[in-house]
């Protein structure tokens, strides 16, 4: 807004330089006054962060020690969990090898009447797919005739087969005890799933 004052120069009422100056004063006043605010606000802004952050750095501690107390409780039940698959692994081997409904006891007499002398039994392992048979044959000179002599009597034996799918020869290896050489093999018998008795 312009303003024109028409009076004479000894009636004006204030100078106007005087007035501009107040105006600018009041001006750097104002700014100055914004100015401190907003130094004051970043300030209180950082101590509330560094509070902040001091806070969390002291949670963080406090969790880490307990996530250390915990590790050993956590690595004891990681074990138990693990015996207890183990566990539920072996039930369900002895479930599936129940609902077969095998009369185990009839097939161990039926091996130890199909034996032929000159071999013996180191392992009988049962799950549920079926026998794994670890044994050994010692007759010098003999080894194979007897190995196929058993194994034809397994599968020829009635009670003895039944319930297996197969009757196969695993892996068969010669090995030096006490200066006797000996034969050791596996026998696997699949187990049908569908054997029933």
């Amino acid at each position: 807004m312009i303003e024109i004052n028409l009076l004479p120069q000894e009636l004006h009422k204030e100078n106007r330089s005087s007035g501009k100056k107040t105006g600018f004063t009041l001006s750097l006043r104002l700014l100055a006054a914004i100015s401190a605010a907003g130094l004051l606000f970043v300030f209180f802004l950082n101590l509330f962060f560094f509070f902040a952050i001091s806070s969390k750095k002291a949670q963080l501690s406090v969790l880490e020690q307990r996530w250390e107390q915990m590790l050993p409780a956590m690595k004891a039940f990681e074990q138990k969990k693990k015996i207890l698959e183990s566990f539920s692994r072996d039930s369900r081997a002895v479930a599936a090898l129940s609902a077969a409904r095998i009369n185990w006891s009839e097939k161990l007499g039926r091996l130890a009447a199909v034996i032929p002398p000159g071999v013996w039994f180191n392992t009988l392992a049962c799950s549920d797919k079926g026998a794994i048979l670890e044994a050994s044959v010692f007759s010098p000179g003999e080894e194979m005739e007897l190995l196929n002599r058993f194994l034809t009597g397994l599968k020829e034996d009635a009670v003895f087969s039944a319930g297996f799918s197969g009757i196969e020869l695993g892996a068969v290896n010669r090995e030096t005890a006490g200066g006797y050489e000996i034969m050791n093999f596996l026998v696997n018998a699949t187990l049908q799933r569908t054997a029933r008795k």
